[in-house]
C-alpha cells in the first residue's frame, strides 16, 4: 500500500519523493514506513493508524496515496502512544517554601492525551506515618490558578399556569 508522507519530519528531511510503503512492523509498531524509492526506514505506523489506512483503502480504494501528517491522516487525529507515567521532582525547599500551601514536590503528566500538572506534599499522620499526599489538575486550569468553573443550577418554576 502506497502513502505520501507530509509530516514535519518529511518537510526538513525528505526522502527522495516522500513516498513509503507499509510493511509488516516489529515490536509494538504495528507496521513500518519505507521509502518506495531507495527502501530506507521512514517511520513507525501505530495499530489505530494502520487499522485507518486499510479502512480508507478497502473503502475507497488505493490509486491515489493516502497523505500521512503528524498526528493525522487527512483531518482525523491520531492518538499517541502514552506511558500514562512521570516522576515528581523537589518542588521548593521546605525552608523557602512561600506559604505551607505550596507544594513540595511537583511533576506533569499527559493522560490519555491531556497535560495535567502535579502536586505533592509531605504530611504526616496522626500515628506519625509519613505519606505522600498528591493533587492532580488539568495543565490548563491550573496555569489560570483557580478551580473550574460550576456549572450554573438551573431555575425550575413549579408554578402551575391556570
Amino acid at each position: 500500500m502506497l502513502v505520501r508522507l507530509d509530516r514535519s519530519t518529511d518537510q526538513t528531511k525528505p526522502c527522495c519523493e516522500n513516498l513509503a510503503t507499509i510493511h509488516p512492523g516489529k515490536g509494538p509498531h504495528a507496521a513500518e514506513l519505507k521509502c518506495t524509492a531507495c527502501e530506507q526506514h521512514r517511520g513507525w505506523l501505530p495499530q489505530q493508524a494502520l487499522d485507518f489506512v486499510k479502512t480508507l483503502a478497502g473503502k475507497f480504494g488505493a490509486q491515489d496515496p493516502i497523505v500521512l501528517r503528524d498526528n493525522s491522516i487527512g483531518d482525523k487525529a491520531l492518538q499517541k502512544f502514552q506511558k500514562n507515567s512521570t516522576t515528581l521532582t523537589r518542588a521548593h525547599c521546605s525552608q523557602t517554601r512561600s506559604a505551607r500551601t505550596d507544594p513540595d514536590y511537583a511533576g506533569e503528566i499527559n493522560v490519555a492525551g491531556v497535560e495535567h500538572r502535579l502536586s505533592g506534599w509531605r504530611k504526616q499522620s496522626k500515628k506519625g506515618v509519613q505519606y505522600l499526599s498528591l493533587s492532580i489538575r488539568v495543565k490548563e486550569e491550573a496555569a489560570k490558578g483557580s478551580k473550574p468553573e460550576k456549572a450554573p443550577i438551573p431555575f425550575f418554576n413549579d408554578e402551575i399556569g391556570f
